[in-house]
């Protein structure tokens, strides 16, 4: 199949909201006439489109921009562009690192995709430098509810605000994101709506901080109603969220209606209050506990996964050894760990020197591993022989024959004996046969 425009490819790393910025743009790019290549060597156009949160996704980036370069010199015509968040805190210092760049853009100019496109081959064409548009004051890729946004044939993500307020002093998001700007929730409800009419059995709701949302006197519960109660929406997740706004309002909402998913991913970042102080992060554990306590006692077997730092500045081996009690105690379902690593322009990496040693920080998170899947070992034992739905989406990825999909809980199920072609897409009833650290097994219920 040939096209008009010709074809792109979109290499996505980082989080969900990176991952509806991936659907935006295919979608753009396809009601231009584009089509999707099956890899960069193949595309007319390509797309990098980048996480700034960790140091390590931009030596992805580099690397990846690295063996692109031969690319461009056998075929000067692709288009090569950089988005995201590094093209965000970057800018011009992408295309001074990589001059085969043609296009570094922001976030918030995703709507501008087309036209940057088109002035990206002019220039190409009588080989001038790449641009850099970066704008953060743009809201037309915020709001933009055209395209497909979907994540599978049944499940699509949401945006209903982006941004932060919050200045984590560890944290690049207010920089490469903007600060928050919210959706009028009469959209969000209408898109939410057309959705579940086109066939959408799960939608999720995303945000930097999602629970944060306000609309006038509307608040995130309020929202989280409103679209539960779509009729035809089987399964409704939000992520992610901070324990600052995690409102008794919103546990009530969760517990009253059987759409919204038993499933809360709440950042703590660190079980010491001293780490948090410094990480200012607007909570102490005593505030985290009495939240998802209270969530415990409304929804019975909830599960609850959460984001760890380990190696902040100043991070002493007590503190070290808080984080450990908080995993202990919480029995998270699942968590997502990482050494901390100073992010250009953060209070963080101006103000404190990153005195934890990387043997010291490499040596916690592998203790941080190690205890979390043995809890999630134990936690996922309990569920087998249980009924459980499950909503097929792929397949496993250590067995391309069998099909893969998530719990209402969350929690990843790899169901032998389903039916790839039939039951793609379908939510289908299941026998939890085994436990694993990070999964489940399961077969069909009969």
């Amino acid at each position: 199949m040939t096209s008009r425009r010709g074809s792109y490819f979109i290499k996505t790393w980082g989080c969900q909201m990176n991952v509806q910025d991936e659907q935006k743009m295919a979608s753009l790019l396809e009601e231009e006439g584009y089509i999707p290549a099956t890899s960069a060597g193949q595309a007319d156009v390509i797309l990098l489109n980048t996480c700034s949160v960790r140091e390590k996704s931009e030596e992805k980036l580099f690397d990846f921009l690295g063996r692109l370069k031969h690319l461009k010199t056998t075929s000067p015509r692709t288009i090569i562009g950089v988005t995201g968040c590094v093209a965000q805190q970057e800018g011009e210092a992408v295309i001074r690192r990589a001059s085969h760049v043609d296009l570094v853009m922001g976030p918030r100019r995703i709507g501008r995709l087309p036209d940057l496109l088109t002035q990206a081959r002019a220039r190409s064409a009588t080989s001038r430098p790449g641009a850099v548009d970066t704008d953060l004051n743009d809201l037309s890729a915020i709001f933009w509810d055209g395209g497909r946004g979907v994540r599978s044939g049944a499940m699509a993500y949401l945006t209903i605000m982006e941004g932060c307020n919050m200045g984590c002093t560890f944290c690049i998001v207010p920089r490469t994101r903007g600060r928050e700007v919210h959706r009028p929730m009469a959209k969000i409800v209408e898109e939410a709506r057309r959705r579940v009419n086109q066939g959408i059995l799960e939608l999720e709701l995303l945000g930097q901080t999602v629970n944060a949302y306000r609309d006038g006197r509307k608040a995130f519960h309020h929202l989280l109603e409103a679209v539960a109660t779509i009729p035809g929406l089987k399964r409704l997740r939000f992520t992610s969220s901070h324990p600052a706004f995690f409102t008794a309002n919103t546990a009530s909402v969760m517990a009253a209606h059987e759409t919204i998913c038993p499933h809360l991913h709440l950042p703590v970042q660190s079980g010491s209050n001293a780490v948090l102080k410094a990480m200012r992060r607007g909570h102490h554990i005593v505030d985290y506990f009495r939240r998802i306590d209270d969530l415990r006692r409304r929804i019975p077997g909830v599960a609850i996964s959460t984001d760890i730092i380990v190696g902040f500045p100043g991070e002493t081996e007590q503190d070290f050894q808080a984080t450990l009690d908080l995993l202990e105690q919480a029995r998270f379902s699942q968590i997502y760990a990482f050494k901390y690593s100073p992010r250009p322009g953060t209070t963080a990496a101006t103000t404190f020197a990153d005195d934890v040693p990387d043997s010291q920080k490499k040596r916690r998170l592998a203790r941080i591993f190690a205890l979390q899947e043995e809890i999630s070992l134990e936690e996922n034992q309990q569920l087998v022989g249980r009924s459980l739905p499950v909503l097929l989406a792929g397949s496993s990825r250590k067995d391309a024959s069998v099909a893969s999909g998530r719990t209402p809980c969350n929690r990843v199920v790899n169901v032998h004996g389903a039916r790839l072609e039939e039951d793609m897409g379908r939510i289908i009833m299941t026998r939890i046969t085994a436990a694993h650290r990070h999964s489940l097994s399961a077969e069909p219920a009969v």
